[in-house]
């Protein structure tokens, strides 16, 4: 897991894109059985900081909340614009919210 956090952060920094590392955060997930068998601490550490492991993202339901708000507005010019038109309102108002969320799946 830290080569692919390095790898990732190797790509913000060619891409001119930042990490604030003080506040990101790792989650481990997968199946109960499987994420009560890992054995010891997981610790993961970018630029000498060391990452908090949670359990839950709380940012989630906020997200959610937005994001329903603005499929609904898009529910309602739909019948009055193009799809080119929904796209570029979609582009705009509902994908800025999922875009910047990046998860990483790997076999535990």
């Amino acid at each position: 897991m830290t080569k692919d956090l390095r790898g990732i952060a190797s790509w913000l920094s060619v891409n001119k894109l930042t990490l604030n590392v003080l506040k990101t955060d790792f989650m481990v997930i997968g199946s109960r059985q499987k994420v009560a068998s890992l054995e010891g601490e997981i610790n993961l550490s970018l630029f000498y900081i060391e990452l908090e492991r949670v359990n839950a993202i709380f940012k989630m339901p906020s997200i959610r909340q937005k994001v329903t708000r603005n499929l609904n507005i898009l529910k309602k010019v739909r019948p009055v614009l193009k799809v080119e038109n929904l796209i570029d309102i979609y582009r705009s108002i509902i994908e800025p919210y999922t875009s910047h969320i990046v998860v990483l799946f790997g076999t535990l």
